[in-house]
């Protein structure tokens, strides 16, 4: 009777430090990490070290994942893990973070993974671009909005004075 219990105990543990390190990977934490936690500590600490972390951030995720870095020098693309400066290993040139991660990288069609390669190149989908406005969007928008008003000006559709608004309100001024 006493080896039931101890199996049951046993298994109850072991689920529920699964439960655990499942929902510490639904919230970009390492499942391994919290699993491991929670089995050898306590399923109950595990989740109260969980929620004292709360949700990855996505450079934390880049940062304990492994993730893809580009080469503009020779537009290739190389996976590794981390915060470390890596050089090409073809040209010596630094390469740049992506915030791609490597498993998302695998599973995408060659065509997208050229789509990408060329958003790299103009800067896009880069680490250091995490949680900061996408300002040459906006400007490129904006640049396209005066231009268009600048046209109406030109057709006589718009008056100077109607241009002026509108072109310091683009501009921000």
């Amino acid at each position: 009777m006493g080896n039931g219990i101890f199996i049951l105990c046993f298994l109850g543990w072991l689920i529920l430090s699964a439960v655990v390190g499942n929902v510490a990977q639904s919230q970009g934490r390492s499942f391994g990490l919290y699993f491991c936690l929670s089995l050898f500590i306590s399923p109950i600490i595990g989740f109260i070290v969980l929620a004292i972390k709360g949700k990855a951030s996505p450079d934390e995720i880049l940062s304990e994942n492994p993730h893809i870095f580009y080469c503009p020098k020779c537009n290739k693309t190389y996976s590794n893990k981390g915060d470390s400066v890596q050089t090409c290993p073809e040209c010596g040139s630094t390469l740049t973070e992506t915030s791609i991660l490597a498993t998302e990288w695998r599973a995408f069609p060659q065509e997208k993974k050229d789509s990408l390669k060329q958003e790299f190149a103009k800067g896009n989908y880069l680490r250091s671009n995490i949680g900061a406005p996408v300002i040459i969007q906006q400007q490129t928008n904006n640049a396209d909005e005066l231009k268009k008003y600048k046209e109406l000006l030109d057709d006589g559709a718009i008056t100077q004075e109607e241009y002026n608004i509108k072109k310091k309100q683009l501009l921000g001024l």
